[in-house]
């Protein structure tokens, strides 16, 4: 299936020059939202992984289905002040200006090990995040 058929691309959205891809039009088909979700979990099924993290709001969609059939715990890398307990945060840029990252301190823990503090997985277009842990901090890095 060629899942690119799937997203609508949005020009100039949200803000002239950007061409924004919107999955609606993919999760809308279940056939699609499927396929997606079963070559995310075929794509990592190389690495060795004990949790799943992701960014909201899109991120959410997808790795909550994958975290659901791995029986990984998710994780929830969320907009600035949007945690209640205790975060570590990150900036990053974004094409069309900056943005804060936070995850709570205790979804990060001792049990991570030296494979998954360094690693990085891209599918395709979606945006790859790793988390460093050294003595309680976490690091995310966004990259496109």
């Amino acid at each position: 299936m060629d899942l690119k058929k799937h997203i609508r691309s949005i020009p100039d959205y949200p803000k002239k020059g950007i061409l924004f891809r919107d999955i609606t039009t993919l999760i809308k088909d279940e056939n699609a939202f499927s396929e997606t979700i079963n070559l995310i979990i075929e794509k990592s099924e190389s690495f060795q992984f004990s949790k799943i993290a992701a960014i909201e709001s899109r991120g959410f969609v997808f790795a909550s289905a994958v975290s659901y059939l791995t029986k990984k715990p998710f994780i929830m890398l969320r907009k600035k002040n949007k945690l209640p307990a205790d975060v570590h945060s990150v900036d990053f840029e974004l094409e069309y200006g900056t943005a804060t990252i936070e995850v709570h301190k205790d979804s990060i823990n001792k049990e991570i090990t030296n494979y998954e503090k360094n690693l990085n997985i891209k599918i395709k277009s979606f945006k790859i995040f790793k988390i460093d842990k050294k003595l309680n901090t976490a690091t995310i890095h966004a990259y496109y």
